[in-house]
């Protein structure tokens, strides 16, 4: 099967590698769509160190199941699936604790690939309404989900999201959905804040043109926002 390796830089090469197979408690995964993570743009230019060549690269995929290990019911076969790319060893401490980015035999599957094989408790059943290209944002807006779960969200909350990409623009409406009062968002780009608008935030800000301090506490009575979420994603 073909896979995308990253070699350094932009550098990619097509290659053929032997085909997958699952082994007990595994799934094989034939890939339907692959998003590209500023994480992956930020690898190709050096700024993200985690990422060594060579490696195939891809975070945010979706697929169908098309094989199954020992262990694993036959009855997912043709199931669409959200997966998760990275796995631990299950047994240290981190793994235990669910933070398994930190286990030290951490093994990430990169979805630039046309099949991948991934533990079952990494993949995740999707509605049949939902096309697999957009079930493709599963991966991260999972990352914004958890990041506003790291603290209790104080009631009628006002919350300011700095940073208005797909990363920026999923937090507020997650904030939103978790039951935030208002949302205000900061961005440059004039089509990421009119999209905030479309998708439910009470006031946008382009920092490049006001002072986000001097806006924000006139939009709150001086008080600042109960939350604020940093979501520019700029490594420098």
């Amino acid at each position: 099967m073909k896979v995308a390796t990253w070699r350094g830089q932009s550098h990619f090469t097509i290659d053929e590698i032997p085909e997958p197979a699952p082994t007990r408690g595994q799934v094989l995964i034939e890939v339907h769509t692959t998003g590209i993570c500023a994480t992956d743009v930020h690898a190709t230019l050096g700024t993200y160190l985690s990422y060594r060549p060579p490696m195939v690269l891809g975070h945010e995929y979706t697929g169908i199941i098309r094989d199954v290990g020992v262990g694993v019911s036959r009855h997912l076969l043709g199931r669409m699936v959200a997966c998760e790319p990275n796995f631990g060893c299950g047994e240290c401490v981190e793994c235990r604790e669910r933070r398994v980015s930190h286990c030290q035999a951490l093994t990430r599957v990169g979805g630039f690939a046309e099949r991948v094989v991934l533990p079952i408790h990494c993949v995740h059943s999707l509605p049949d309404k939902l096309d697999l290209a957009t079930a493709a944002l599963a991966e991260p807006a999972a990352c914004c989900l958890a990041g506003l779960e790291m603290f209790r969200m104080p009631r009628a909350a006002t919350v300011l999201i700095m940073g208005g990409g797909v990363m920026g623009l999923l937090t507020m409406v997650l904030a939103l959905k978790r039951g935030a009062a208002r949302t205000i968002l900061s961005d440059p780009v004039a089509e990421r804040r009119e999209l905030a608008i479309r998708l439910g935030a009470a006031a946008v800000i382009d920092p490049s043109r006001e002072s986000l301090r001097e806006v924000v506490a006139e939009l709150t009575g001086g008080r600042g926002p109960h939350v604020t979420c940093e979501v520019v994603g700029n490594p420098c």
